[in-house]
């Protein structure tokens, strides 16, 4: 079996809805470039850390576990001491500020890994995501092989 762990740096992404324009009589929905751009950079960093670790190119066929850790940035407005809590994880992203809900992150990130560490994200059968205030923001994600698939 085997397994992964890579970073994508910076703020992390969630997952946009699908915007809808009208063009005449046809209804067209596309993916907003912010989210379009994180999952290409979500891939390019899998694809390295794969190539790195393993050496090949085969995707995934069995089920998978996944385990995403989101860092963000205490906010500046933050006071020294709830900022020295939040890097020891005494205080999580979320409460006043809008941080993002850990669906839409997971999401954005388990679809820029389609075709390129497995063939669907359907074959995610087990997912931990977890939302932390960190000095560096970025998100560390683990990938470890389950179970065969065939």
């Amino acid at each position: 079996m085997r397994n992964l762990m890579f970073n994508v740096p910076g703020a992390p992404v969630p997952q946009s809805r699908p915007r809808i324009v009208l063009r005449g009589k046809n209804v067209i929905a596309y993916t907003p470039q912010k989210t379009k751009d994180y999952q290409t950079l979500v891939a390019e960093c899998a694809y390295t850390a794969r190539i790195s670790k393993w050496g090949d190119l085969e995707l995934i066929k069995s089920f998978v576990q996944v385990d995403i850790s989101l860092y963000f940035l205490p906010p500046k407005s933050m006071s020294k001491a709830l900022t020295r809590k939040a890097l020891n994880k005494e205080i999580f992203p979320g409460g006043g500020r809008n941080y993002g809900d850990v669906d839409n992150f997971a999401k954005c990130i388990l679809d820029g890994l389609n075709n390129v560490i497995w063939k669907d994200d359907l074959q995610v059968v087990d997912l931990r995501v977890r939302k932390y205030f960190g000095e560096i923001p970025g998100a560390w994600v683990y990938i470890k092989e389950v179970a065969n698939n065939e």
